[in-house]
């Protein structure tokens, strides 16, 4: 449909509802120094940090997550947290079969 260029035409056009979309990353620090050299080295704690965000107007439904550990890296059981938009944390609980560490099959979270 074309809308006339004088009154009472108006063209108010197709409405697209917004899609559901988000971004992640995930970023390694130093959480415990254990041989006191001052940067991450065999033996040493880090803390992984995993960040996802809805980046539309809509909800992202159904999102599933999943991670895995890096090769030659131990998971500390009972060190996975989830903290939403409202700043609660909560822990997530570790795996009873198999590897401890919770994220490594398919959950949602």
């Amino acid at each position: 449909m074309i809308a006339s260029a004088g009154a009472p035409g108006l063209d108010v056009g197709t409405g697209i509802p917004p899609l559901p979309a988000f971004d992640a990353g995930k970023n390694g620090t130093l959480s415990q120094d254990n041989d006191g050299g001052g940067f991450i080295s065999p033996g040493d704690d880090l803390l992984y940090t995993i960040v996802v965000n809805n980046i539309s107007r809509a909800p992202v439904p159904d999102l599933k997550f999943l991670d895995f550990l890096p090769l030659n890296t131990s998971y500390i059981p009972n060190t996975t947290f989830f903290t939403n938009n409202s700043n609660v944390t909560t822990p997530i609980a570790d795996n009873g079969s198999g590897t401890p560490f919770p994220l490594d099959e398919l959950e949602q979270y």
